[in-house]
């Protein structure tokens, strides 16, 4: 069982991105608040992407929009093996975002994740402050959006606590029921990667995160991975997930190493079980719309062809031994100077990282959905 706290996954990132074979990250420039990668001849989606009888011919994705295809020859193919959701890609738009304004009633939070115990207030919220945000390298330390309805709460013995460090933000643990948890992951629990059995499903897990985050007024939320672990008659469920918006994902990130302000953290996790709720940890999910304009987007078959070309020119370097199952149409968050953000929308093509079975190729390819660009292969 992973433990999934995000600075763990950084430092595996690093590893894999040192031992990535993907092509350098292109140079980006900013067009109207959205960053876009930068190529000699650059072309835009409709060069790259324009469809005849022969892609029609190969791209093979079925009216369901099953898709199982290979791309590019010898040694170098990617191959996808995935279901595309059936999205209306005129509806896609460019959002402008804001963090959630919203302040959550402090009795719902007492009854919903304290169950009814006395909670006391931690005065320690601090706004982002760019003359501390990085180390003497450099290196971005703080990245943080505005804490106008931010919130510290803990139990009276400090066991359960509640935070919204900033106004994108949301933390919850229980450390008596985590530790439990964590427990049977090290140690003779059973790890499995589907339902662990029918007396407790992940539906089950699932739905009691989704009431406990939906008293906030927290809706929308997607599963993107889970696994199971049983010991005895204990069972809980570990989950990746992220918000929607849009009627689209917000796309899993990490910074990469980078230490690039324009790369916000996003990334989603939980620990449910037959003992309650043990984490909940949202980092930069919670936004709303302020504003958003049209963007043509590129769709499968369109895709299809810009990932074939990239993989036939060098520039993304996969392993015929491993398959993409996920391939999803999602937003991406970029910001300047984290005071105003961007979710725009790209193509995602990944394999989860627990199940990455070889650091020297792709993993986690982002495409620009307007324009067809690489914006990061890892």
């Amino acid at each position: 069982m992973r433990i999934k706290k995000s600075y763990f996954i950084v430092l595996m990132i690093l590893f894999i991105n040192n031992m990535s074979g993907c092509a350098s990250v292109p140079e980006t420039s900013e067009t109207d608040g959205i960053r876009y990668a930068e190529k000699e001849n650059q072309k835009s989606a409709a060069d790259t992407s324009g469809k005849d009888s022969e892609d029609e011919a190969h791209v093979q994705i079925s009216e369901d929009g099953t898709c199982k295809v290979s791309l590019g020859t010898g040694t170098n193919v990617m191959n996808i093996d995935t279901v595309f959701a059936d999205v209306d890609y005129s509806q896609v738009k460019t959002i402008e975002a804001k963090p959630l304004n919203q302040t959550f009633d402090p009795a719902v939070i007492k009854d919903t994740f304290f169950g009814g115990a006395d909670t006391h207030e931690i005065d320690d919220i601090e706004a982002y402050d760019e003359e501390k945000a990085s180390n003497s390298e450099g290196i971005i330390m703080q990245k943080k959006t505005t804490v106008d309805h931010a919130v510290h709460l803990e139990n009276q013995d400090g066991t359960i606590i509640f935070s919204r460090s900033s106004d994108a933000n949301l933390f919850y643990v229980n450390s008596d029921v985590e530790t439990k948890y964590s427990v049977m992951s090290k140690g003779d629990g059973t790890v499995v990667k589907n339902n662990v059995n029918d007396q407790y499903t992940i539906d089950m897990a699932w739905e009691e995160m989704e009431t406990m985050l939906s008293a906030l007024g927290i809706q929308d939320m997607q599963l993107e991975y889970y696994e199971g672990c049983a010991d005895g008659g204990e069972v809980y469920y570990s989950m990746e997930f992220t918000a929607m918006i849009g009627g689209l994902p917000i796309a899993e990130q990490l910074d990469y190493g980078t230490g690039s302000q324009q790369v916000p953290v996003v990334y989603g996790t939980a620990d449910v079980g037959t003992s309650g709720v043990g984490t909940i940890y949202m980092d930069n999910m919670l936004w709303e719309e302020s504003d958003s304009k049209e963007s043509e987007v590129m769709e499968p078959e369109q895709l299809l062809k810009v990932l074939e070309e990239s993989v036939n020119s060098g520039e993304i370097t996969c392993s015929s031994h491993t398959v993409f199952n996920h391939v999803e149409l999602a937003y991406m968050l970029t910001t300047d100077d984290w005071k105003s953000f961007v979710l725009q929308p790209v193509w995602r093509i990944y394999i989860p990282l627990n199940e990455i079975d070889s650091a020297d190729a792709s993993h986690d390819i982002v495409i620009d959905a307007v324009t067809g660009e690489i914006i990061w292969c890892q």
